[in-house]
Formats: structure tokens, sequence, C-alpha cells
């Protein structure tokens, strides 16, 4: 951690919800959709302080989160439950990337709650199972790979869950911004590979 003197990601998260909030464009380092700096506009009113603290406090929450969820999915691919316990434990002790997540109050905790949760509701709760992974990608468009491997279970409910919840979640933004964030999501994504 000792290349940074100050929190990481969320600046990057802040510039892009004070620059929504701002009719502006999104930052052109601002590689995410649009959902989570749209869900910060709403704090701008608090200041960078305020968004930091909240975000903070998020992250809390969803590390605690992430141990039980982790704990399940283990459990549910035939560990058992003292196993579960342990190897979850071990995992979070010393590990740089939780760590790092944390200290740079980044999304990727909530990323991979929602991916868990998606797995663990997939055989009881489709509806469920698929707006978890909609709003994993909408945060951070890296979970749009395993939209595959639920591909193929060939299960078209899960499939048109999924794309319907994939436009209410767009609506969000789109109903307070347009579709200008996500154009702007689209260019950022498109820069990096110039």
């Amino acid at each position: 951690l000792r290349e940074r003197v100050r929190y990481g990601d969320i600046d990057y998260y802040t510039q892009a919800a004070f620059a929504l909030a701002n009719n502006q464009a999104l930052p052109d380092f601002y590689l995410y959709p649009p959902l989570w700096a749209t869900l910060l506009s709403f704090l701008t009113p608090l200041g960078e302080e305020g968004i930091l603290l909240i975000a903070w406090i998020a992250n809390t929450l969803s590390l605690l989160l992430f141990y039980f969820l982790l704990h399940r999915i283990l459990e549910q691919y035939g560990f058992k439950p003292q196993a579960a316990a342990l190897t979850t434990t071990l995992f979070m002790l010393v590990n740089m990337p939780v760590i790092r997540t944390l200290m740079y109050v980044q999304v990727n905790f909530h990323v991979m709650n929602l991916v868990f949760l998606s797995i663990l509701l997939y055989k009881d709760r489709l509806f469920l199972s698929a707006l978890a992974l909609a709003l994993a990608i909408h945060l951070k468009a890296s979970p749009a790979v395993l939209v595959l491997a639920f591909l193929l279970e060939l299960n078209w409910k899960w499939v048109a869950w999924f794309a319907t919840s994939m436009i209410l979640i767009a609506a969000l933004t789109v109903a307070f911004y347009g579709m200008n964030p996500f154009l702007d999501f689209i260019n950022n994504f498109m820069l990096l590979n110039v």
C-alpha cells in the first residue's frame, strides 16, 4: 500500500459522481459502468469526505458479508461447515487483494458479494440470481464473462430475467442523466485500446 498516500479508487468514483451531478461527461479515467457514479452522485451534497465515509462503511459491511457468502459458497461446493469456516478465515487473514480493496475503497467486495449471491440463489430464486449478476456487471463490467457460465445452463427464464434486470438497472442512470454516461463509459473503454 506504499505507492499511494491517499485513498485510490474512491477518488475516481467521487470525481465521476460530481461530474454526473454537474451534468458533465464522466472523466476519461473512469472505466466503470455508470451505476456506481450515479448512486454516489446522490451523495454529492455531503462532499467528498461524506462520500468517502459512506463508501468506507459500506465496504466494511460488505467485507463481513463477503466472509459469510464465501463460507456459504464453499459449503455449496462440498466443504464441510468447519472446513469452509477455516478456509475462509485463512484466506482472508493475510490477503493483499482483500486489504487493497478495503484500503482503496474499491467496489470489489460489492461485486463479489453480488456474484456469490447470484450463484447461491440460482436454483431457488431465478429473478434474484439474475438481478444480482446484473447489478455486479453494472458496478464493474468484468463479471460479464460469468454470463457465459449461466448461458451454458440453457435456462431461458434466467436469461430473460437477466436481460430485464440489465435494462431496469440502466434505466436509473438514464432517468437522471440520460444515455451520455453509458456513451462516456464505452468511449473511455475504447480509448484504453487505442
